[in-house]
């Protein structure tokens, strides 16, 4: 199948679900709390340790940012709750560059029963979401976190440093930095979903479903693609659905 590169896309890979089906029915995808994902790693990059601190690089921050008013230790503690704080108050929208990818398919989207959604990317505006991608370092160290950086930009790098064994998702995430309840549900505009994908082993009655759903809803830009299985390849190739036999 040739590809369409008009646009770049950021997909979701899921299975099918009652919650999968809101994503059409009510036109919402949910932003998680980080406590909800499988890495104890992930959105818990450590904070370097207040005692780290000396005396000469708290003076020179202050004098860089004149309306430090505080003693050292007063100024790092209150730091420290600034972003405790912000970081539980963020809310994720995992997503990924990479459709094609058979560990993703297996792992996010039901051992490839599942589906695919892909949206223009942009989907969400800025003052919706900030797009991210996510850093893989290459070895094993990271760069703990300070309270010495402006809170959002250390909870962007917090959100968006993973390890590098995680580096096969090509993910991006939005992030809901701004609002005081960035958990939960948010609605998008229908025309920004371009197409669904169905995994090779996607079942016949779970795709007429979702086409009929699309249909339904209002979901007039959405082309229906069916992936297979590459003769000779450990790959993925992609076949469009003409929708009109599931109607």
């Amino acid at each position: 199948m040739q590809e369409d590169n008009s646009e770049p896309k950021v997909y979701k890979y899921r299975n099918f679900s009652e919650n999968t089906d809101k994503i059409i029915l009510n036109a919402e995808l949910y932003f998680a709390s980080h406590k909800s994902f499988n890495d104890p790693f992930d959105c818990n990059l450590s904070f370097r340790d207040i005692g780290s601190y000396t005396d000469k690089e708290f003076k020179e921050y202050c004098s860089e940012n004149k309306k430090v008013n505080k003693t050292k230790v007063e100024y790092l503690n209150e730091s420290k709750k600034i972003l405790i704080k912000a970081k539980s108050e963020v809310g994720i929208l995992s997503m990924s560059e990479d459709y094609k990818n058979i560990l993703m398919w297996s792992h996010y989207a039901d051992n490839h029963k599942g589906l695919c959604f892909g949206f223009q990317y942009g989907f969400y505006t800025e003052d919706e979401a900030t797009y991210s991608k996510v850093e893989y370092p290459k070895n094993k160290k990271y760069k703990q976190i300070s309270f010495f950086n402006p809170p959002t930009g250390e909870i962007k790098r917090m959100f968006t440093t993973k390890s590098k064994f995680w580096k096969y998702e090509k993910e991006i995430r939005l992030l809901d930095l701004k609002s005081e309840k960035g958990v939960g549900v948010k609605t998008f505009r229908k025309e920004y979903l371009k197409e669904i994908i169905f995994g090779v082993e996607a079942d016949e009655t779970n795709i007429k479903k979702i086409i009929q759903l699309c249909q339904m809803n209002g979901f007039t830009e959405v082309k229906f693609k069916k992936a297979k299985l590459i003769p000779g390849k450990f790959a993925l190739d992609f076949d469009e659905i003409n929708m009109n036999i599931y109607m």
